[in-house]
């Protein structure tokens, strides 16, 4: 069965219903692995930063450094697209035909974007200069942040129906599986850029992401770029094209997780064969207690053994088949309850040979003078009162 849950693009799977552990093991191991993969192929958000606490910016870290530099080591990153990338995306949809470049035009540029974020002094100061980036960070209140944009080429990220008091739909950022958009009070225009060595752009602009966002700088994110085609008088369809972000690490600084933290996150990646054994410790114990006791009982009956027959009872009773033998002697019927009993010659119980066939059974008598031949149930008869009255002489 396959539900939803409270985020839509989401999607669980409560595999079989009323499954044994073995098989809700099979199917956490099998979901697992294909988030794993999903996440290394990008199809779907890394959540796990969501659960950890937002990293902060290091204000008090600056040096120098120009264009080359910030796209050298990633504090700016770029979105090069061309017009054959953008017929190739919507190639198998029904935008496909419409605006094609032809093909002397396949290679020219359709957008040359770039994007950083602006909060740590060394990237702000390096694009905005001292001044217009101190003016920057007095705006910005506590938890937010601000992003800029700057591209080149025939295709606009502002987009031309963009209106006063609307939402810019052609530009949004995603961080942890969730949207952020942009309206026109989150819009600032870029007009004076300092670094040196860097391209002309034909637009430029700084988004402003909201405290009630939780972005997290440590965090990756994504900045989406729709690219939209008329299909129709009213229709038309949309696709996206990504361009990933990852702060440098020497402009932020990660908070130490608690104990409690550590827990919870080595608790939440834990797999769910280890989680029931936790869950199942007391009845775990009980089993290794009564295995470790069983152990020592077959240990002992090893270093004790059972008490042999005594020597002198041997000669009275020489051929005596064994089972009647473990019916009549010390150790067995009655050796548990009297150990002085002894099998007397002259009490009248002399036994003779008895053979392994009932059929070659020999006279057997409970006195000298009266003999009778005894069968299977004769000898059954026999030993029950043996083992029942085993306080008796005889």
């Amino acid at each position: 069965m396959v539900g939803h849950s409270s985020d839509e693009k989401a999607v669980t799977i409560d595999a079989v219903t009323g499954a044994t552990v073995t098989v809700m093991v099979v199917n956490e191991t099998v979901m697992r692995a294909a988030r794993d993969v999903a996440v290394s192929l990008g199809l779907v958000e890394d959540k796990v930063g969501a659960a950890q606490k937002p990293a902060t910016v290091r204000e008090d870290y600056y040096e120098p450094a120009n264009w080359s530099e910030l796209t050298g080591n990633g504090a700016i990153r770029r979105l090069h697209l061309t017009k054959g990338d953008i017929d190739q995306a919507f190639k198998g949809t029904e935008a496909e035909g419409i605006d094609e470049a032809s093909p002397e035009e396949v290679d020219e540029t359709f957008i040359d974007l770039y994007a950083t974020h602006l909060n740590p002094p060394t990237i702000g100061r390096a694009l905005l200069g001292d001044a217009h980036y101190a003016d920057l960070k007095e705006e910005l209140k506590p938890g937010e942040h601000a992003v800029a944009v700057m591209a080149s080429g025939e295709y606009s990220f502002k987009g031309s129906g963009y209106v006063r008091g609307g939402i810019f739909d052609r530009v949004q950022l995603r961080q942890f599986g969730n949207v952020i958009s942009f309206r026109d009070m989150d819009f600032q225009r870029l007009d004076d850029v300092y670094a040196e060595g860097m391209p002309d752009f034909s637009e430029m602009a700084v988004f402003i992401v909201r405290e009630h966002t939780a972005f997290d700088p440590g965090s990756p994110w994504t900045l989406e770029l729709l690219v939209r085609r008329q299909t129709g008088p009213i229709s038309g369809m949309f696709t996206s094209f990504e361009l990933p972000y990852q702060m440098p690490e020497q402009y932020i600084e990660r908070p130490q997780p608690t104990a409690e933290e550590l827990a919870a996150a080595e608790e939440a990646n834990r797999p769910m064969w280890v989680t029931i054994w936790y869950q199942q410790s007391f009845q775990i114990g009980v089993i290794l207690a009564a295995l470790l006791l069983l152990t020592v009982i077959l240990f002992m009956q090893e270093t004790h053994p059972a008490p042999q027959l005594p020597e002198e009872a041997a000669p009275l009773l020489p051929d005596l088949h064994r089972g009647v033998h473990r019916l009549v002697c010390l150790g067995a019927a009655v050796g548990g309850q009297r150990a002085d009993l002894r099998a007397r010659p002259g009490a009248g119980l002399p036994l003779g040979a008895v053979p392994y066939r009932s059929g070659d059974l020999h006279p057997l008598g409970l006195h000298r003078r009266q003999h009778s031949a005894l069968g299977p149930w004769g000898l059954l008869r026999l030993a029950v009162p043996l083992r029942c009255v085993a306080g008796a002489d005889q």
